[in-house]
């Protein structure tokens, strides 16, 4: 029963509550104790003296009710606000971060309680500081070593991807842009499949799990016109794996069509001329405006 009540109720109530009950416990008490002075009495005189024990009783009992307030109005502003205060503090520095000195005026009547909360407010904040720093220390080591790493890729004269186990790529190098961008716009978490024939890559792919080592294959593009030279190995941390491209070539038959663009008539054109100067059949493109006004 206390220990909900304790729930509800703050420090300042329930120490108020606690000396209530010692108010009308110390009534309970005188009263009790003039009763059975007067019972115990014996004789006339004390019939007429029954008003003095009345008028003791009610001396007795207001002069313990202002006792028992002075008494906890001094507790309550030395005791039990600095207490709450001093928890208020601790709470705003703890989930805040605000610094904020205890003020030791305050907490002067809790003994060693305020020291000991400024000690250990100021090791608190002088932890997560330190944490913060660490952080940001090793976010900066590691986008350092990102950008070094980006750096070697892109200097390494052999085309890399790296695919996950889905068969999407999560990253390439400048070389292999170059090499995917003859079969496709090369972008991130595209399927390998949209550069690469799909039996081809599964096949590999199946052999390179079976073995656990690299597998080398001639992969053709997904639209039959280049084949490359690639090397397939496994990662060995985490899934998915690693293409390592390391030639292109054609596949165009002697006897396929070879469509031609052509102008021969550019050859023969005279030279050039301020655009301004030139005449209307010697533009390929004529734009004309059509707006009216009026």
């Amino acid at each position: 029963m206390i220990s909900r009540l304790s729930l509800f109720l703050s420090l300042r109530i329930r120490i108020f509550l606690f000396f209530v009950f010692l108010a009308f416990g110390g009534l309970v008490i005188v009263g009790a104790a003039l009763f059975v002075g007067y019972r115990r009495a014996s004789g006339e005189a004390l019939d007429d003296g029954a008003d003095g024990f009345v008028l003791a009783g009610i001396l007795s009992g207001f002069g313990l009710l202002a006792l028992t307030a002075g008494v906890w109005l001094l507790f309550d502003e030395n005791v039990a606000k600095p207490i709450e205060r001093l928890a208020a503090l601790l709470r705003t520095r703890a989930h805040a971060g605000v610094q904020m000195a205890v003020d030791q005026k305050q907490v002067r009547f809790l003994g060693d309680l305020g020291p000991a909360a400024q000690a250990v407010a100021g090791k608190l904040s002088q932890s997560t500081l330190d944490a913060a720093e660490a952080v940001a220390s090793e976010t900066a080591r590691l986008a350092g070593e990102k950008e070094r790493l980006t750096a070697i890729l892109s200097e390494i004269p052999m085309a890399i991807v790296l695919v996950n186990d889905a068969h999407q790529i999560t990253l390439y190098d400048g070389q292999a842009a170059e090499v995917l961008g003859q079969i496709h716009v090369p972008r991130l978490n595209a399927s390998i499949f949209d550069y690469f024939r799909e039996d081809e890559m599964r096949k590999a792919h199946a052999e390179m799990r079976r073995g656990g080592f690299e597998v080398a294959l001639t992969a053709p593009g997904a639209e039959g016109k280049l084949t490359f030279d690639v090397r397939m190995k496994p990662l060995s941390i985490g899934p998915g794996y690693m293409l390592l491209i390391d030639d292109a070539h054609a596949a165009i038959a002697p006897e396929a069509a070879r469509p031609l663009v052509y102008d021969f008539d550019l050859a023969e054109t005279a030279s050039e001329h301020a655009i301004e100067d030139r005449p209307l059949q010697g533009l390929t493109f004529v734009v004309f405006d059509t707006e009216t006004t009026g």
